[in-house]
């Protein structure tokens, strides 16, 4: 079942999508310091393959109704 997108004036949630990939890339890493407080899985670099195959398997486990993984995204105008 798709899920349809939340867009408000300056935001958007909706599900991670392949195309996501760098801007999750790029998150983790600017939010590195504070993950690794919290996660352990934060200590390591992040790749980008890494990236890529925790979307893909967010939306396997979505496609099952197991669990929903979602990102906040700036709205486009």
């Amino acid at each position: 079942m798709a899920e349809e997108p939340l867009v408000g004036r300056r935001l958007s949630l909706r599900p991670l999508a392949a195309g996501d990939s760098a801007a999750l890339l790029e998150a983790v890493r600017a939010s590195r310091e504070t993950l690794r407080r919290r996660f352990s899985w934060a200590a390591a670099e992040p790749a980008a393959d890494e990236a890529q195959a925790f979307i893909a398997a967010a939306a396997q486990a979505a496609g099952r109704g197991e669990s929903r993984v979602w990102g906040v995204f700036e709205t486009k105008d």
